[in-house]
């Protein structure tokens, strides 16, 4: 396993964002290998075990959409999907995963600045997200790309700590 000092030493990884496709479903079916982490990222009603078949459905539908950011090779490094609330007008940032091997390595950092990229595509002036209290890391992201903490809720899942709900307004 690489140290957090090995990602930083080696060359920067150069990373495409495209719409999810059904060959990108197993791979990330692959990182999720615990039922609790199933349903932490995807919901209770996620199948047991979760299936690539299941996850490329959700990829077909649109809304939301899903992205994925592969690497120079074209493995998937990381996965992200968009709500769109028109009536709301806003995005909401869901299912974001970043490929165990890649983790501290900025894919999170990529994730945030492509949907901030698609929030300034599209009409929404809001985009939103929910993390656990205890996700520090993610919090940290989060608020050094301009989010602001406007809630804290209990967690929809069985899970030890609330939710933060954030939001980017441009």
């Amino acid at each position: 396993m690489r140290t957090r000092s090995d990602r930083q030493r080696r060359a920067p990884l150069v990373v495409t964002c495209e719409r999810a496709r059904h060959d990108d479903a197993a791979p990330v079916v692959s990182w999720l290998g615990r039922r609790a982490d199933v349903v932490t990222w995807a919901g209770e009603t996620a199948p047991d075990p979760l299936s690539a078949d299941w996850l490329t459905q959700q990829f077909n539908k649109s809304n939301p959409r899903h992205y994925t950011l592969k690497g120079h090779g074209g493995d998937v490094a990381g996965l992200f999907a968009l709500i769109c609330f028109p009536d709301e007008n806003r995005l909401h940032l869901t299912r974001g995963i970043v490929a165990p091997d890649l983790r501290g390595a900025g894919i999170g950092k990529r994730i945030v600045a492509e949907c901030l990229r698609l929030l300034f595509e599209s009409q929404a002036g809001v985009l939103t997200l929910h993390v656990f209290a205890s996700n520090q890391v993610a919090l940290a992201l989060y608020e050094q790309a301009g989010f602001q903490r406007t809630a804290l809720q209990l967690s929809p899942v069985d899970a030890p700590d609330p939710l933060i709900r954030m939001e980017y307004r441009r």
